[in-house]
């Protein structure tokens, strides 16, 4: 069931401002038919350890692509985690990839 989430343990600390996330959307439009597929995440959020907790950085809702970027106020850190809160339908979240980076 949902919520679901995925934590990132980075080897050291770093100050990241942008996380770029890749989502299941199903490829194969015969298999869900017309619409937003199932399987895509629509509500998330993403967090990263502060101060022996968690910090929220970013919230969407709405999401229907497959590709997302977020960007925030730069921070240091030692972990991330993506927290999938809702789907189109589907009653598991899948993330395929997941990258950090810190001021571009």
């Amino acid at each position: 069931g949902l919520p679901q989430w995925l934590q990132i343990d980075l080897a050291k600390g770093e100050t990241i401002d942008t996380v770029c996330l890749t989502f299941d959307t199903n490829l194969s439009p015969s298999l869900h038919g017309p619409g937003k597929p199932p399987e895509c995440v629509r509500d998330y959020s993403v967090s990263v350890g502060a101060e022996g907790g968690w910090q929220e950085v970013a919230r969407v809702n709405g999401n229907f692509q497959r590709h997302n970027e977020v960007r925030f106020e730069p921070v240091h850190t030692d972990r991330i985690r993506v927290t999938v809160h809702a789907t189109h339908g589907d009653r598991s979240a899948r993330i395929f990839e997941i990258r950090a980076y810190g001021s571009r």
